[in-house]
């Protein structure tokens, strides 16, 4: 069994844990009000683990056609939010258009390819930018930074032999410090961690999924992976910081832009950028952590 398919199995394995705790808190009187709350949200979990699985494990054109449509719609949904509503319709196509193409280089292309998407990236949201009044140069930069910089180098590691391997890693723990997360918060959390950024996150909900995230990274680490006890704490931090990242890049957008969500596809987790945006700044870092450390 290869790396990419025991972790494929990992994480069925923690949706069926994951499934297991919330019905066994929705049983208890102390806890089933709060955790019969987060059964929509399992509900759209299971789905995004479906789709995500079918598009990673194969590897090869399946992987390279999910990743690219995957970039093509956060590249709408983050056009969408950032121009807001100028040049509709076409300003969010061609920005899709642009993600979709710098992915498809950096699948194909390796180094080379990442470089010239790039340059695809800078010098086509520049143009866009420039053609979309009133979008200004400062909504162009802010759709560069986040998230097509991001989905660029999502692609890179989607593209590496090791890929799909590094992308379940990275969606194991980013899964689990988000439900860790959500689950600490809704039963114990009392203090607002980013009031103004992001309000629902609180500072027990965000202990609860450090701690989680680093029980489930020592477990990956030492009985699967066989790495150092050293390598798999920085692998844990780095993932919990990551991930945190990203949902605060995707945040600040939305806050900059007055909305709530991106563009929704499901009516429970927003938009599809809601649902990837610290998958895919986790996923290159722990490429990163794991290539040189």
């Amino acid at each position: 069994m290869t790396e990419t398919h025991l972790l494929a199995a990992l994480v069925v394995v923690f949706l069926v844990v994951a499934v297991a705790l919330v019905a066994g808190l929705s049983l208890l009187p102390a806890t089933a009000p709060k955790a019969r709350e987060l059964w929509p949200a399992l509900a759209s979990e299971v789905v995004i683990v479906a789709v995500t699985l079918v598009f990673v494990v194969p590897g090869g054109p399946i992987t390279a056609l999910g990743v690219t449509a995957l970039a093509a719609r956060c590249g709408w949904e983050a056009a969408k939010v950032i121009y807001r509503g100028a040049g509709e319709p076409i300003t969010p196509l061609t920005v899709a258009t642009l993600a979709a193409m710098a992915a498809l280089l950096a699948l194909s292309s390796g180094v080379t390819g990442a470089a010239a998407g790039v340059v695809v990236l800078i010098l086509g949201v520049a143009a866009v930018t420039h053609m979309s009044r009133p979008a200004t140069q400062d909504d162009g930069a802010v759709l560069v930074l986040f998230p097509l910089l991001a989905l660029l180098a999502f692609a890179f590691v989607a593209g590496r032999p090791d890929g799909g391997a590094v992308l379940l890693l990275a969606f194991l723990l980013v899964e689990t410090m988000d439900s860790a997360a959500v689950l600490g918060g809704r039963l114990f959390g009392r203090r607002r961690a980013f009031p103004r950024l992001s309000p629902r996150k609180t500072v027990e909900g965000l202990l609860a999924g450090a701690v989680a995230v680093t029980a489930v990274a020592l477990v990956l680490g030492l009985a699967v992976m066989g790495w150092s006890v050293g390598r798999t704490l920085l692998v844990a931090i780095v993932a919990a910081t990551a991930t945190v990242a990203g949902d605060l890049a995707a945040s600040a957008v939305k806050r900059r832009a007055g909305v709530k969500d991106y563009p929704p596809i499901h009516p429970v987790q927003g938009g599809v950028l809601d649902v990837v945006d610290a998958w895919i700044v986790t996923a290159p870092a722990l490429a990163l952590v794991t290539a040189y450390v």
